[in-house]
């Protein structure tokens, strides 16, 4: 099987689901070659597209499959103008010829996989016979969007949906919003590849060491940064750490807050290895609740506790145990309560195996076969 695959993320972007995805689909020889489309833009362009943005830090996983090609999509800001986006059409044009012949070289024995809506990826679905086509939905995309580019969002995802094969979502509330236009939906929650995190060591923080409640990832509308600089008012004793690209003016912080640039994932391992306590101080609104977040599955991979508000998954999440909520716990006492709810080295085993992306993607091969 040859496989298609429309990312919402770039190939040399932080590995993250997508990436996992497909690689999986390889290692496991579902799929032997893989055409990868980079994002585009698929909706008009807004004030903060031309500021100064954040650095990123970019993987070198595209050295590792020679099996994959990236294709980059040259498109116009105006997709959701329904006489503007013809020009694009015209700029698709060797772009279309790249994608139908990929899908005649497989002979059929294909897979388009779409992981973000766009008008580009439905006009493949309907002027191909594939043998298998997956809808992989991992955020509200129309919630990033407003006016014009929410309502044309709205519209590509709804016929996608309607015309795969397969649905599957990363949380399960995504599923509420599409659940009247497919009769089955999968629920295939986020997870991580535990084989490239070291196995924890026992802790032997000195109790002179500082208390630390790191962050790892991006830094947007999200954050919430009243209830972090409450928390370390509430903790003077404790460094906050937050580390990952700042896309919004922070306010002014407490002396106890470090914000650092975003950095290599091998680095950013060593800076959780450091972290007494994950926080995830996530606004809770229409955007984080369809969000499985993948740090929660490298704080607990690398065996500690989580201070989380209860957005998207997270109150499944805590079922587990591990877990402390900001809006069941005083400021005052989440950290020593998050201190009490560092996991053993069997429940940190336990979590790791069912966790790892392998388990995760494993239906997904019953699709295929």
């Amino acid at each position: 099987m040859d496989l298609i695959y429309f990312s919402p993320v770039p190939w040399d972007s932080y590995t993250q689901r997508p990436h996992e995805f497909v690689k999986y689909l390889a290692q496991s020889a579902a799929v032997k070659n893989v055409l990868w489309v980079n994002p585009f833009p698929t909706r008009l362009p807004k004030i903060n597209d031309f500021l100064r943005r954040p650095n990123l830090v970019h993987s070198k996983s595209n050295n590792q499959l020679p099996f994959l090609t990236v294709v980059n999509v040259p498109c116009l800001p105006v997709e959701p103008l329904p006489m503007l986006k013809l020009l694009n059409d015209l700029l698709w044009k060797k772009v279309k010829d790249q994608l139908l012949k990929f899908c005649l070289d497989s002979k059929e024995r294909l897979i388009i996989g779409i992981g973000k809506p766009s008008r580009l990826g439905l006009w493949l679905l309907g002027n191909v016979n594939a043998q298998l086509t997956i809808y992989d939905r991992m955020d509200e995309f129309s919630e990033f969007y407003s006016g014009l580019s929410r309502a044309a969002m709205e519209s590509w995802e709804q016929q996608i949906v309607e015309r795969v094969n397969h649905v599957m979502v990363s949380a399960r509330h995504l599923a509420l919003s599409i659940s009247h236009l497919k009769s089955e939906i999968s629920v295939v929650e986020n997870g991580y590849d535990m084989s490239s995190l070291p196995v924890p060591e026992a802790n032997s923080t000195s109790s002179l060491e500082p208390v630390v409640l790191g962050y790892v990832g991006s830094i947007a509308e999200w954050f919430d940064w009243e209830l972090t600089i409450e928390l370390a008012n509430k903790n003077p004793d404790c460094i906050i750490r937050l580390i990952g690209p700042c896309f919004v003016n922070p306010p002014a912080l407490p002396e106890n807050i470090e914000l650092k640039k975003a950095c290599p994932r091998e680095e950013l391992v060593e800076q959780i290895k450091l972290f007494s306590v994950g926080i995830i101080p996530f606004k809770i609104n229409a955007l984080s609740q369809g969000v499985d977040p993948i740090k929660f599955y490298e704080y607990r991979g690398l065996g500690k506790p989580v201070l989380s508000t209860q957005f998207g998954s997270m109150p499944e999440h805590a079922k587990q145990g591990g877990v402390v909520f900001f809006e069941e716990t005083p400021l005052d006492e989440c950290v020593l309560q998050s201190l009490s709810m560092a996991p053993t080295s069997e429940e940190v085993e336990q979590f790791r195996k069912a966790s790892d992306w392998s388990a995760r993607f494993e239906n997904v091969l019953t699709w295929i076969k």
